[in-house]
């Protein structure tokens, strides 16, 4: 598991409120029941001291059989729960609800973490992305082929074939995602696809237990300058840039190109590049393109440290429209 520090905190901080929660409520609901009707209360108090005698027994060294042990404690439980039941109580009325069985809203069961506390941590890591709103309707399961043309191209393949090919990649990467996997250059026109894929594996990376980072070319470069020009920026924020297990820059060559946006782009993807980190990277330009904005040490790192990724295909956005209106 790769969470940052404040995804591990938060979700700590939640089970600790999400166990006393459930303790306080039972208290709430002893004290109704204990005043509505006081047998029960007694009936408790009894059973405790039957334990004490009980364990007093044990190590005091007398023997004690299960049939004793079950006897001693059989009788007082039956007439507890008649007693809730004649009252209109459900018989476990008195337990500790909580919302894991398993676990008992601990998160770990014999040392090991349970997988409430996994989901936990996977939803919460999701919100704190810059795509959490984006990621709940975007999935692999939810990639439409159908949008892409099957009409064949002068390679023999249509670009639905062409995508399949590439859904399916993406889908292997994220499954066997490491914290050392391969960097990618998703590249293609607008609307083909690269910003849901690109959710789409930050999703299930962050279900794995990674930490992602997922942010546009634009805000990336903004965060930056508001840190150097002192605008109210922390520099802590731009660490997790470097810092976490997959960055994903979306829709670089959007951004307003200077001199010190190129060297905010260098640093990040030379410093995850010697860091072994890897990096993903959408952008409408391809390499030609990206040749007459950026600086030969950018594109290098992007055709020579990077896996390209071709998105091919008319723009699907239009399509959908398309089918949208005749519906």
């Amino acid at each position: 598991m790769a969470y940052d520090r404040e995804t591990l905190e938060q979700v700590a901080e939640i089970f600790r409120q999400r166990r006393a929660n459930a303790i306080a409520q039972q208290q709430a609901r002893r004290e109704e029941v204990y005043k509505k009707i006081p047998r029960i209360k007694e009936i408790d108090a009894l059973t405790k001291e039957r334990y004490r005698e009980l364990v007093s027994g044990i190590f005091g060294g007398k023997s004690l059989t299960k049939s004793e042990i079950r006897s001693s404690s059989v009788d007082l439980r039956a007439e507890r729960a008649e007693l809730l039941a004649t009252n209109g109580y459900p018989i476990d009325y008195l337990d500790v609800k909580f919302e894991c069985r398993r676990c008992s809203d601990e998160g770990f069961v014999k040392g090991r973490m349970c997988a409430c506390y996994q989901r936990e941590l996977a939803r919460v890591a999701m919100s704190r992305t810059k795509i959490s709103m984006l990621m709940q309707d975007q999935s692999f399961k939810n990639f439409k082929l159908d949008y892409y043309s099957d009409v064949k191209n002068g390679n023999g393949k249509s670009p639905r074939e062409q995508m399949a090919q590439v859904l399916e990649f993406c889908k292997n990467y994220a499954k066997q995602f490491t914290p050392h996997a391969n960097s990618l250059f998703l590249n293609g026109a607008t609307g083909l696809g690269k910003t849901f894929l690109s959710s789409c594996i930050a999703r299930e990376v962050i279900e794995h237990g990674y930490s992602v980072v997922y942010d546009s070319a634009q805000n990336i470069i903004h965060a930056f300058e508001q840190v150097k020009f002192d605008r109210a920026g922390e520099k802590a924020d731009l660490d997790q840039y470097s810092n976490c297990d997959l960055l994903i820059i979306d829709d670089l060559g959007t951004e307003f190109i200077t001199q010190y946006s190129m060297s905010v782009v260098y640093m990040l993807l030379n410093n995850r590049i010697l860091a072994q980190r890897p990096t993903i990277v959408s952008s409408n330009l391809d390499g030609e393109v990206l040749k007459q904005y950026y600086s030969e040490s950018i594109v290098s790192r992007l055709s020579g440290e990077f896996m390209t990724v071709p998105f091919v295909g008319s723009d699907i956005r239009v399509r959908k429209g398309g089918q949208r209106k005749r519906s």
